[in-house]
């Protein structure tokens, strides 16, 4: 009789030849794909197998035995243990590359696009320290007892690290953290357990502001009997005197979102003031805005680009959340016209459109698909001078909403994507509505992750 673990073997010499969507190199064993987590290109490693499939297998790296030549130094102590840096240890440019690549894989393989018209990734200002926002949760030590804060073990949505450092973020970050955990272990305030739904700290939610330098710290907690306001104060403020405000939220949910209903200023303004380019945007704890500032500005640039506008166009932008594509586009444009289902989202677009002086930008707050079906739109939607802009979530457009917005007619579509799968879907459709895709650009908006963002326009065939 054979032996099935040597038909089935757990460790594997491997060696890595790709990296796929998702940070995970490629392998073969047997005839079979292999995806390897912390396995780059150029590496041969042993592995662990943890999940078998058909014609895939899934493993981790337990050994480099031979590392890539674009191997790198971590800078950050918790890699490997923290899912957020999951290329940290592949060289910048290879990451950019890969991505790229990525992007070209997705359309040929999903958007049957047999030569994609790809250009280089633009790379980040700043590879380290670009985040202007993290979320940090508290949560119970499992052999101990005591609160912790910090971040999420990789894949594991229900386990969280005590945080020294984080490399993403500016140092400020983690003094806030160590000293929230510091003083809320000295007044032994339990954290948050979403299991028996007790405990009282659930986050930490730190926002800093590039242009002003503000720093925001939002403490998210349950309802609980504490007099903690002057305390956490003042330790916050000691250990980080580059605080200029903080909030606390309290969140009575069993959701584990950083959100809340209740706030209170405890310190300071209570809000900060980022800039974009010309424009001033208001950010409020709970608010939506790009995390990575500098890189955001260069994101609408590149859409402002790609969309060509002229004086008599109309832009007609869907998904449209705050507003700062919108924002970026009125200035050269006729008209805009912003659709968004979220009401908050509408009310902050509202507002930045006030705060900025723009008065030719009209906001509705209703479901995409809902408005393109609309019979009677309260858009001037002139074929030969309109554009349209499209930002939709991970999840990409419902199949009906391609359809809909080549009816309209316009001479030039851009497509804002996060997820390469579902963009070239969607190619695919646009293309089957008669519109062609003209090019696809890459853009770096979380260096040493996984995300890739891509900027993408259509033009009528």
């Amino acid at each position: 009789m054979a032996n099935p673990s040597a038909a089935k073997p757990t460790l594997l010499e491997l060696s890595i030849e790709d990296l796929a969507f998702g940070g995970r190199g490629v392998a073969r064993h047997d005839g079979r794909v292999v995806l390897v987590e912390g396995g780059f290109p150029g590496d041969t490693v042993q592995a662990q197998v943890y999940k078998r499939r058909r014609n895939l297998w899934e493993a981790r790296a337990v050994r480099v035995i031979t590392p890539s030549p674009d191997r790198v130094a971590a800078r950050c102590g918790h890699v490997g243990t923290c899912g957020g840096c999951k290329l940290q240890e592949y060289d910048y440019e290879k990451q950019l590359a890969a991505k790229v690549h990525q992007v070209e894989e997705a359309l040929r393989r999903l958007g049957g696009v047999t030569e994609p018209p790809m250009r280089p990734a633009v790379p980040a200002p700043e590879p380290f320290a670009y985040r202007n926002k993290m979320e940090f949760s508290y949560a119970v030590e499992r052999e101990s007892g005591e609160l912790i804060c910090g971040l999420h073990y990789a894949g594991r949505f229900d386990r969280v690290f005590d945080l020294d450092e984080c490399h993403l973020v500016p140092p400020t970050f983690a003094a806030a953290v160590r000293a929230s955990r510091a003083f809320l272990k000295e007044r032994r305030v339990p954290a948050y357990d979403q299991r028996g739904h007790t405990g009282y700290a659930r986050f930490l939610v730190v926002r800093r502001s590039v242009a002003s330098g503000e720093l925001l710290v939002n403490f998210v907690t349950a309802t609980g009997d504490y007099t903690l306001r002057e305390g956490f104060t003042a330790a916050l403020r000691i250990a980080v005197p580059e605080i200029t405000g903080i909030v606390h939220t309290i969140n009575d949910r069993r959701a584990q979102i950083a959100t809340g209903d209740i706030q209170d200023v405890w310190f300071g303004r209570g809000a900060l003031t980022e800039r974009l380019g010309p424009f001033e945007f208001d950010i409020s704890p709970q608010s939506f805005f790009q995390t990575n500032s500098r890189q955001a500005a260069v994101l609408y640039d590149l859409v402002v680009r790609a969309a060509e506008p002229g004086p008599d166009d109309t832009v007609l932008d869907l998904y449209s959340g705050t507003g700062t594509i919108g924002l970026y586009l009125a200035p050269l444009v006729r008209s805009v016209h912003c659709i968004e289902q979220v009401e908050e989202a509408v009310g902050a677009a509202r507002t930045n459109a006030l705060r900025n002086g723009v008065t030719n930008v009209r906001f509705e707050t209703v479901d995409t698909l809902v408005w393109l079906k609309s019979a009677s739109r309260s858009c001037d939607l002139t074929a030969s001078s309109l554009l349209v802009v499209l930002d939709p979530p991970r999840a990409g457009l419902h199949p009906d909403v391609p359809r809909l917005v080549a009816a309209t007619g316009a001479r030039r579509i851009v497509y804002v994507s996060c997820n390469p799968a579902a963009l070239a879907r969607d190619v695919g459709l646009f293309a089957t509505h008669g519109y062609r895709l003209l090019s696809a650009e890459p853009i770096d908006m979380f260096p040493h992750t996984a995300h890739v963002e891509c900027v993408a326009v259509f033009v009528p065939r």
